[in-house]
């Protein structure tokens, strides 16, 4: 399996976690959660409080994902690359002190 298959297979895991209804899974790591809805909100900051969105390649097509979106491999390179940890933690400033709920899913994308 080369790589950017391992990261459409975390990318799919972690678009399943989060406290949703629709969610399966609730990742852990350390005392906070790795949620997709941390990717989807750094997302809708980003365009909406920035005229140059910082990460220029995301589209909501990255984040809303359907089944066929699932399977495409440049959308989640995309926003697993390291690209996504600058507006992330510029998301998580925006926050004060509310954005230490963003630390797991940050520390996973200082990671990779």
């Amino acid at each position: 399996m080369d790589y950017s298959h391992v990261f459409k297979k975390i990318r799919n895991n972690i678009s399943k976690s989060g406290d949703d209804t629709f969610c399966k899974r609730h990742l852990k790591c350390g005392k906070n959660f790795i949620e997709w809805s941390h990717f989807r909100k750094a997302y809708l900051w980003d365009m909406s409080c920035n005229p140059f969105p910082i990460h220029h390649r995301l589209t909501q097509e990255h984040l809303s994902l359907t089944s066929e979106g699932k399977m495409r491999n440049h959308l989640a390179e995309d926003v697993l690359n390291s690209d996504m940890l600058h507006p992330m933690e510029q998301y998580k400033a925006s926050l004060g002190s509310a954005g230490s709920k963003l630390d797991a899913t940050i520390d996973l994308k200082a990671h990779n």
